[in-house]
């Protein structure tokens, strides 16, 4: 992680924070996501790909958004909090080139956290009714693994670096007019919406962990 890296995203983080909330983005506080898709840690080369072969996990998370600031006509900007889990297992390798496996089961697990500054274009549904939702977020991201074998812990660490995702969204509000008011007068549920993105990350260390090019599908709500 190069010193520009940082300085480049901790100016997005305080232009964010301190510009002055809106009326229409006290509205549309926070938004809430589920997401899944595969992910193959750096395209699954060297040692990873020899030992868990085309496995692709998947990736699993939790984001929350919360909406600092309405930009006029385009959407909210805000802070993004990323949690994800993922999983691969195999037998060890017995031999140099895993051309033959031992009884013992080999667990990698992945841990990514990210802080992101994200631009949501919603007008298209504000302003045209359109249901249709944009969105690009780039930040700081922290992936966390462990490594296993036969239970015992073999190697843990973590690696710093970049995340990036662009998004489509579909708002599900405009096909039930009627039960979309009612989650938002009982439950305060303003929108829910599914999107896919792709995403990518430049965080690898000593092991390769980040995936530099992936999609991930979910489903949010906005309170």
């Amino acid at each position: 992680m190069s010193r520009a890296h940082l300085l480049l995203v901790g100016a997005l983080a305080a232009c964010a924070l301190t510009m002055p909330a809106t009326a229409e983005a006290d509205r549309d506080r926070l938004s809430l996501e589920i997401f899944g898709g595969p992910y193959r840690p750096s395209g699954g080369a060297g040692g990873f790909g020899t030992l868990f072969g085309s496995e692709r996990g998947p990736m699993l998370g939790f984001d929350t958004n919360v909406h600092i600031v309405r930009i006029p006509h385009v959407g909210p900007l805000g802070i993004v909090a990323s949690a994800g889990w993922a999983r691969w297992d195999a037998k060890a390798c017995a031999d140099a080139t895993c051309s033959q496996r031992a009884d013992e089961t080999v667990n990698f697990d992945l841990f990514p956290l990210a802080a992101l500054v994200a631009l949501r274009v919603d007008s298209l549904l504000v302003d045209l009714r359109v249901p249709l939702m944009l969105e690009g977020a780039a930040g700081l991201e922290y992936i966390r693994f462990r490594e296993t074998r036969g239970g015992e812990r073999e190697a843990y660490g973590g690696a710093l670096g970049l995340r990036w995702r662009a998004r489509v969204g579909l708002y599900l509000d405009v096909f039930d007019r009627r039960a979309a008011r009612a989650l938002d007068a009982e439950y305060g549920v303003r929108h829910s919406y599914l999107f896919g993105e792709l995403r990518g990350s430049t965080a690898d260390g000593a092991l390769p962990v980040s995936d530099p090019l992936t999609w991930m599908l979910g489903f949010g709500l906005t309170l």
